[in-house]
């Protein structure tokens, strides 16, 4: 029998309790989608940190954390932290000592199914087939 928590690390889905979790969510969401358009949902470390300090720069947003936030810097570095602990995504060191983010395999899939779940734009084709029955 297959199960979820055979293939998901223990603390997986962490990022969705407490205050923050809209927080990373958005966050999550803003570097999916300028992931997907690499094959292999790769990005640099220093691009992952840009698109959340733009984040955090254009939001007022008071992230709930035991350590010292003081910029939109030290608030995506916190993310990112956290998104490492609870094993969203994974840091690869490559040539000229460049640091790599990448999602896992099993953090894409995820992804994709949260971030599909609007179903508005299925609700036409649910109610034609409705009618038809």
């Amino acid at each position: 029998m297959y199960n979820i928590f055979d293939v998901l690390p223990n603390n997986f889905f962490n990022v969705f309790i407490g205050d923050n979790k809209r927080i990373i969510s958005d966050c999550l969401y803003l570097v999916y989608n300028s992931f997907k358009s690499d094959l292999a949902f790769t990005s640099s470390r220093e691009q992952v940190l840009l698109i959340f300090q733009d984040y955090f720069e254009n939001h007022i947003i008071d992230l709930q954390s035991d350590e010292q936030l003081n910029n939109s810097r030290d608030k995506a570095l916190y993310i990112l932290k956290r998104l490492k602990e609870c094993g969203w995504i994974n840091e690869e060191t490559g040539e000229n000592y460049e640091i790599f983010i990448t999602f896992e395999d099993y953090s894409i899939k995820v992804l994709e199914s949260l971030f599909n779940l609007d179903t508005s734009s299925d609700n036409g084709e649910y109610s034609g087939l409705i009618y038809n029955i």
